[in-house]
């Protein structure tokens, strides 16, 4: 969420490259948010192509920023992911202890 990245970007980016490096069986997407600042976009988009994983920017002025709002999405193109906690947070929580406490 906008909440996590401003409290800890670090984290966050962390976050995401453990997310899409531990799924080898998908084809994954990343969804940036347009709204988010343009270093952040930067960095995520670097993660991207170091791991071999498409993303899409979407610039629609109407998407929602609030500190609840998703900062970022990642997908499979091909499938349903089920993945049961989507929370930064509480999934990295070894991130969150040191991190988040902010």
């Amino acid at each position: 969420t906008f909440k996590e990245f401003s409290n800890n970007q670090n984290a966050c980016l962390t976050a995401i490259k453990q997310e899409i490096s531990s799924n080898t069986e998908e084809e994954l997407s990343i969804k940036i948010n347009g709204q988010l600042s343009s270093d952040i976009i930067d960095k995520i988009i670097q993660i991207s192509k170091e791991n071999n994983t498409k993303f899409e920017y979407l610039a629609d002025a109407s998407f929602s920023h609030n500190d609840d709002a998703n900062a970022i999405v990642i997908c499979s193109s091909k499938s349903a992911l089920h993945i049961e906690n989507i929370d930064v947070e509480s999934k990295y929580h070894e991130l969150s202890t040191s991190i988040f406490s902010i």
